[in-house]
């Protein structure tokens, strides 16, 4: 039965990092810290990235990158203005320091679903709000058709809890068979799909070895979109 809807991951499966330029994004933030001497703003950098590490680690609930910021820039006696836009900063704070680019078949993929009826949706575990990621999606792949675009961020659970997809079910109006997800790391996407029910689509470009309990599950492996386009339940 052909699916309803699918859902994408965004890192790694929809768009993949470019590198990281620690020194673009300093120059983001510059205008915000006046006289704030260089080397204490790479190190507050360089320490956010070690916290959102640990917390990550520690527990299975998001850190959202504006909350981390203002803890950052706080305990070193510096308080953004009232006014501040965090959208845009953490906007324009994320492009300069980690710019990411789409991936290939990626566009065309999406508008050949579109084209067989099949809706649309992200499900992302990230730091950054839906309407921060939403924005890239939006100036990266014009009409996408994302019905939605759900991060970690804005629902506090990341992937594999299935907060995430249960919450896209009730906007969708569609149960868990009706779903597909496609991501490219096993451990959140495929085995989080799975729990909910939904049948997980392991984007493989990478070329990763299967973990050991792969068998335990069901799943279609792709390593190019034209690969999931070919699949018997959407050609």
């Amino acid at each position: 039965m052909q699916p309803k809807m699918i859902v994408f991951d965004f890192g790694g499966t929809l768009a993949g990092s470019e590198g990281y330029h620690p020194s673009a994004a300093y120059a983001v933030l510059r205008p915000y810290l006046d006289d704030f001497p260089a080397e204490r703003l790479k190190g507050l950098t360089e320490r956010a990235s070690a916290l959102l590490k640990e917390l990550r680690n520690a527990t299975e609930l998001e850190i959202p990158e504006a909350q981390l910021l203002r803890l950052l820039l706080a305990g070193e006696g510096i308080q953004l203005p009232p006014e501040t836009d965090l959208d845009n900063l953490i906007y324009d704070f994320w492009m300069a320091m980690d710019p990411h680019a789409c991936k290939e078949g990626i566009a065309d993929t999406l508008r050949t679903l579109r084209a067989r009826g099949i809706r649309l949706g992200v499900i992302s575990n990230t730091a950054l709000s839906g309407n921060v990621m939403g924005r890239w999606l939006n100036e990266a792949l014009p009409d996408n058709g994302f019905e939605f675009v759900l991060t970690s961020c804005d629902y506090l659970y990341r992937k594999p809890h299935g907060a995430l997809f249960r919450v896209a079910e009730k906007i969708s109006g569609l149960t868990p068979a009706q779903c597909w997800y496609c991501g490219d790391t096993f451990g959140a996407d495929i085995r989080g799909a799975a729990g909910a029910g939904w049948y997980p689509v392991w984007y493989n470009n990478a070329n990763h070895a299967p973990p050991e309990d792969a068998a335990d599950y069901r799943y279609l492996e792709i390593s190019r979109w034209s690969e999931l386009l070919d699949a018997p339940e959407i050609a």
